[in-house]
């Protein structure tokens, strides 16, 4: 599993690198300001299936960084890039794990913005209703995972550290 973590790491190393040489790092920083939210979405397919190019995970980071700010833009990525994973995977609830991805991406943005002060349009409810959702969106995707990989917990350990 440790070996997992560093070939994960160099990839979302190449995967940097290779933004700042298409020069749409700038534009992705901006978009997602925190640094729990930038390449999250690499990470968690790298971390299910290594075989992932830097070119598709590149073409997949710009995607959703075009994509407006709506509460599918992590799910649809997720929905189309299940089709390349490992067969037992495609079973598990990729719906709920975009959902939670999206709720982080909004709580992150209103941390970040209530720092330098700057009005937030994505809270619309209270913080508590939002941590209620995150809760049971990570659920729902860990239950799908466990019937399907013994080591669960190494996966949602994983994906809870780079949120965190």
């Amino acid at each position: 599993m440790h070996d997992k973590t560093k070939e994960i790491n160099n990839k979302i190393r190449k995967l940097h690198l290779s933004l700042l040489a298409n020069k749409n790092l700038l534009k992705y920083n901006s978009r997602f300001k925190d640094k729990q939210v930038r390449f999250l979405i690499s990470k968690i397919l790298i971390l299910f299936d290594t075989n992932y190019s830097i070119e598709q995970l590149v073409e997949l980071e710009i995607s959703l960084m075009q994509s407006a700010f709506v509460s599918s833009m992590y799910v649809d990525k997720l929905l189309l890039s299940v089709d390349s994973l490992c067969k037992k995977y495609q079973s598990c609830n990729w719906k709920a794990l975009g959902k939670f991805l999206y709720l982080i991406f909004k709580t992150s943005t209103y941390y970040f913005d209530k720092k330098h002060k700057v009005p937030n349009i994505f809270i619309i409810h209270g913080e508590i209703e939002i941590n209620e959702k995150k809760r049971e969106a990570l659920n729902d995707f860990a239950i799908s995972l466990e019937a399907v990989e013994t080591d669960f917990n190494f996966y949602i350990r994983k994906i809870l550290k780079w949120v965190k």
